[in-house]
């Protein structure tokens, strides 16, 4: 399980994360790593959160290769109620609560392997 400190790094995460934009979310996580390495943790307290941020980073690279039309997720974008075709703008929109969504489910499962090890 997580400690305090982590739990408070985490917290940083996930709120900055939600409130960065598109723009913004690589030098937030970047930030961020530098926070991780500079903060009063052991490496096995880093690692998990060190692994977080790097899977946040993965999923903001591939979303923002895969937001642009045409894209083979723009099927799975599109509410044909609202657009018969997927909405970039939207999208973006949406980018830090995937981000967010993808960290969020690394520090549960890093926390579950941490506490059945």
């Amino acid at each position: 399980m997580y400690n305090q400190k982590q739990l408070n790094v985490i917290y940083s995460l996930v709120r900055g994360i939600l409130n960065a934009s598109p723009e913004t979310m690589q030098q937030f996580l970047q930030q961020m790593d530098d926070k991780i390495a500079t903060a009063d943790l052991s490496f096995q307290q880093q690692s998990p959160l060190f692994i977080a941020t790097a899977v946040g980073k993965a999923f903001y690279e591939y979303w923002m290769l895969n937001i642009p039309q045409p894209s083979i997720w723009a099927v799975y974008m599109t509410n044909p109620a609202i657009a018969p075709t997927a909405n970039d703008a939207v999208n973006y929109a949406a980018l830090s609560n995937w981000v967010s969504a993808a960290m969020q489910v690394c520090c549960l499962l890093m926390a579950l392997l941490i506490y059945l090890r």
